[in-house]
């Protein structure tokens, strides 16, 4: 468009004179101008929309199928069925908050220390918790079995239909 009218422009001064265009080449014109300015628009939001609509299908899919098997997820439940109601905050608490030390669990569980230890060392002996010492520091630390994890936050976050029989703390 730009080209054009310096063209327009350059021809007038060149020839000394001034071309009229007349009303009805104006309105056509920008009738078509608008007329792809909001083609153009459309197909733009079309297009971002559908690239948005694959995204999300993609999403749903990915998140639709499992990591594990039912084989895997069953001995994941028979793990967690013997377990207290304290080994089972503890797991929540650690699947929720990632790595922690012993003095901070402690702290923030709010647990005696022999309530604590017990339901470490059962988590432990399941190896469903890995309890690592820092070499500097000597300082243990907690963290949820990577194996397992997925098929914990499934089993205690996740509601099955109608009934709540853990509560979800995410």
């Amino acid at each position: 468009m730009a080209f054009g009218l310096t063209l327009l422009d350059f021809g007038e001064r060149l020839f000394g004179t001034w071309w009229v265009v007349p009303p009805w080449l104006r309105l056509t014109s920008a009738l078509i101008g608008f007329t792809a300015a909001q083609f153009l628009a459309y197909s733009d939001l079309h297009n971002m929309r559908l690239t948005e609509k694959m995204e999300l299908l993609h999403k749903i899919e990915e998140l639709s199928t499992r990591r594990y098997t039912q084989a895997q997820l069953d001995l994941v439940n028979s793990k967690i069925k013997g377990l207290e109601g304290i080994a089972l905050k503890v797991v929540r608490f650690l699947l929720q908050n990632g790595t922690t030390d012993h003095v901070s669990l402690e702290r923030q569980m709010q647990l005696p220390a022999d309530v604590l230890n017990a339901a470490l060392r059962s988590l432990s002996e399941r190896m469903l918790i890995t309890g690592n010492t820092e070499p500097n520091t000597g300082r243990m630390t907690w963290d949820v079995n990577e194996k397992f994890r997925p098929m914990l936050e499934e089993l205690l976050f996740t509601e099955k239909e109608g009934t709540s029989s853990l509560p979800q703390l995410i």
